[in-house]
């Protein structure tokens, strides 16, 4: 990949784009304004076009993460059924529980949804709990008071 020349880095102006490098004679900035105009929102490097609004943003995480999930459950659910110790199956139900709780938390931003968040939150401490629990139970090897 070759570096990027300062000089012609392109600056959006809010209707025209105007490039940054010296003057040219004005046929030939019309031919350049042309062009940019009609690749506007796709070659600008310029903040302004950049700029991703919320849902765009969260739409490319859902899409990014969703098989890294995907595949992040089917590996702890495999664990946590086969795990040869407690210890380890203890720790992939709540890393299972974490996960989604943080998914949730995506969704519910996506899907406008406020009531995602709070069951995220309630799964987040009832992972919590468990985790209590079974530590109290690897301790003393015995649950109780």
């Amino acid at each position: 990949m070759s570096a990027v020349n300062p000089r012609k880095i392109l600056m959006c102006n809010a209707r025209t784009f105007k490039p940054a490098w010296p003057k040219a004679s004005s046929s030939s900035r019309f031919t350049l304004r042309a062009k940019l105009k009609s690749s506007a929102k796709n070659d600008c490097l310029c903040p302004r076009c950049m700029e991703l609004s919320v849902e765009e943003l969260v739409k490319t995480v859902i899409t990014v993460i969703t098989p890294i999930f995907a595949i992040a459950m089917i590996l702890y659910t495999v664990r946590a059924i086969k795990g040869p110790t407690v210890a380890d199956m203890t720790l992939a139900i709540d890393c299972l529980a974490f996960d989604v709780c943080f998914f949730m938390a995506v969704l519910a931003v996506y899907f406008k949804a406020p009531f995602l968040i709070v069951c995220s939150i309630c799964l987040a401490l009832w992972a919590y709990i468990f985790d209590l629990y079974m530590a109290k139970y690897l301790e003393r090897r015995e649950l109780g008071e």
